[in-house]
């Protein structure tokens, strides 16, 4: 099994896309700038979760290297449950043929497939996930944390990604501009996706269509929240050390975990405009 020809399409991303305005340009690149540098001297663990993905793994995978290339050295925890598909022996193929420090973690718990909702039993399972991914990654040691959705279709911004380590000191996370372009009554909407995790002044949750209108731009400062993911984030890997911080229910398992953190005095928490996650296609372009 090869992935060179998924690793030369999906380990791209059309930055271009999505340019700063001419104003914010500067400190836009001199923040990915800084933010190589910081790659290039520090280790990461990327952290996911896979059920039933195979398919995805395609385009996945090349996206995790590619991520994870960009610093000194990496490694990745996935964990995966209950597949009835070749998830798990996709992932240790692909490790395998690549050399890589990829760990593929599974269970069999005989769990139902949950549907996209926000009950409190798949909040509690998904937290349970994310919890088991947490505890594996301390075995690497690394000086960053990046939890990712595996499962994203348009994929990760690789210049977000440096462009929010260009804040390296400054933040205690930063979650992901999700955006999802949806085709509805013969006009494309570009809506921010990720809501549900979403809290900015308070810890109820908002209203989707309060917050799904919403548009960050590219070059943009740092937005403060209470919790954000928007399908990637990135933490300083010693946030974790502290074991009262750990994902749960019966909210969003991202909004317990970074409720925790404040409480802990983690409180710089921020979305940054520039980190742009896709959740939809994007203009046909090959994803």
């Amino acid at each position: 099994m090869t992935f060179k020809i998924n690793e030369l399409l999906y380990s791209n991303f059309p930055e271009e896309l999505w340019p700063p305005n001419y104003n914010e340009r500067d400190e836009y690149f001199k923040r990915i700038r800084s933010g190589a540098e910081t790659a290039l001297n520090s280790s990461v663990c990327i952290l996911g979760l896979a059920r039933n993905i195979s398919k995805e793994l395609n385009r996945t995978l090349p996206r995790i290297q590619k991520i994870g290339n960009m610093f000194k050295s990496w490694s990745g925890v996935i964990y995966e449950n209950d597949s009835i598909d070749d998830t798990a022996q996709k992932i240790k193929s692909f490790a395998q043929e690549g050399n890589l420090t990829l760990e593929i973690f599974s269970e069999t718990l005989n769990h139902g497939i949950h549907k996209q909702d926000r009950s409190l039993t798949r909040m509690e399972a998904m937290s349970y996930y994310r919890n088991k991914c947490i505890e594996r990654s301390k075995i690497h040691g690394a000086d960053f944390i990046i939890v990712l959705d595996p499962d994203l279709i348009g994929g990760f911004s690789y210049f977000g990604i440096l462009n929010s380590l260009g804040y390296a000191g400054e933040f205690d996370m930063i979650g992901a501009n999700s955006i999802i372009y949806d085709n509805n009554e013969s006009k494309t909407r570009r809506l921010y996706y990720d809501s549900w995790a979403f809290r900015k002044g308070q810890w109820e949750p908002h209203k989707d269509e309060e917050i799904n209108p919403l548009q960050f731009h590219r070059g943009e400062g740092l937005v403060r929240v209470n919790s954000c993911f928007g399908g990637l984030g990135i933490y300083p890997a010693k946030v974790f050390d502290d074991n009262l911080i750990y994902y749960s229910g019966p909210s969003c398992e991202h909004v317990e975990l970074h409720n925790r953190m404040i409480e802990a005095g983690k409180d710089k928490i921020y979305l940054n405009p520039s980190m742009i996650t896709l959740y939809s296609d994007y203009f046909g372009l090959p994803v």
